[in-house]
């Protein structure tokens, strides 16, 4: 698996918006709160898009994304880990909670977004991650992004698996004073 650089997201979303945290929608958090993406400036993230209901792909992202923030050790903390779905008719706040029970994630560290389908696709525009509906479930891009404090896209990984290690290297290099 390799790692692949980022692209500038500018030209792919619109001429209008630099980073996903300037695209207009509102999100609802797991606690049903809502919010802008530009709420998530400030912090560096890891951020991935895809669906609770996903029996492939995202429970291997996730794992992979709890794998970053063990690596992380106490770095973790100064770290956003932002699901974002792409099913919302499905990803209530109530099943966005059970989820993050199931895989015993911290609410100080993670955050789990829905939006209306046409903010998803918005920003699944300006991530580069594609996804479609197939028979009732999606097939979707692999991804896990890391996100600067201005929310710039400064990693991603679309490889299920991959070494964690320059996903883990790029946030602390955004974590040095």
């Amino acid at each position: 698996a390799k790692s692949i650089a980022a692209t500038p997201v500018a030209t792919v979303a619109s001429a209008a918006f630099d980073t996903p945290y300037e695209l207009p929608g509102e999100w609802r958090t797991q606690n049903d709160k809502p919010i802008m993406l530009a709420s998530l400036r400030g912090k560096v993230r890891v951020v991935t898009m895809g669906f609770t209901r996903c029996k492939f792909a995202c429970p291997r992202i996730f794992h992979d994304m709890q794998k970053v923030e063990t690596a992380l050790g106490a770095d973790a903390d100064k770290v956003g880990f932002t699901f974002l779905s792409i099913d919302p008719q499905h990803d209530t706040p109530a099943v966005m909670v059970a989820k993050m029970a199931e895989l015993k994630m911290s609410g100080e560290r993670w955050t789990f977004l829905s939006a209306p389908d046409d903010t998803v696709q918005q920003l699944a525009v300006a991530l580069n991650f594609k996804f479609q509906l197939v028979e009732g479930f999606f097939a979707h891009s692999n991804l896990i992004a890391v996100l600067d404090e201005d929310g710039n896209v400064i990693h991603r990984e679309e490889s299920l698996g991959a070494d964690i290690e320059p996903t883990v290297n790029s946030v602390r290099q955004l974590l040095k004073p």
